[in-house]
């Protein structure tokens, strides 16, 4: 049976939401995280393939953690009504990742599962971070599931206070990708 984005996206809410609710309860002392947000962009470009219409997208994000493990509920609104797609909504992903800080080195792991407009994929990632100038970061991501390749991309940024909860983030990345077919 193929699962459709509203019913992956609503089994993964419910799914996200117990798991608040049950960690809150039984861990008075420690604290699971929550973060929700929604970007505005001009288009959705994801590693180098422009993925929207030529058109605004919206793309909400909802994310808890505690003690490193994350789960993360995203997806992606096309606001292109005049193209012959009538299914907006193109895109949700899950990911569950652990995070570990040893140091100067922060290591993140994890697994994303991308509900597509289309064809499903699932991947698994790697990811480094040293907590210097620059923060280099280098993360591979080897697709197994529909688009089986490997993506390896090197960042860098920093982060400049201009005043008190202001602050310009710069960056730069590079990426390769590497399709097994």
């Amino acid at each position: 049976m193929r699962l459709t984005n509203r019913k992956v996206a609503g089994t993964l809410l419910a799914a996200v939401s117990f798991l608040t609710i049950s960690a809150g309860a039984a861990l008075a002392d420690d604290k699971p995280t929550a973060d929700l947000s929604m970007d505005a962009l001009s288009k959705y470009v994801w590693r180098g393939f422009e993925l929207s219409q030529d058109s605004m997208v919206l793309q909400p994000s909802m994310t808890i953690g505690y003690k490193g493990f994350s789960a993360n509920l995203w997806g992606n609104l096309d606001t292109d009504s005049s193209t012959a797609n009538t299914n907006s909504w193109t895109e949700t992903d899950m990911t569950l990742s652990y995070d570990k800080n040893l140091g100067m080195v922060d290591l993140s792991g994890g697994y994303i599962y991308y509900a597509l407009d289309g064809k499903d994929s699932q991947e698994i990632y790697l990811s480094a971070s040293l907590d210097t100038i620059l923060a280099p970061t280098l993360s591979v991501y080897r697709d197994y599931d529909s688009f089986p390749g490997w993506y390896i991309s090197l960042g860098i940024s920093h982060s400049v206070p201009i005043k008190d909860n202001i602050a310009l983030d710069l960056g730069a990345q590079i990426g390769y990708l590497s399709a097994d077919d």
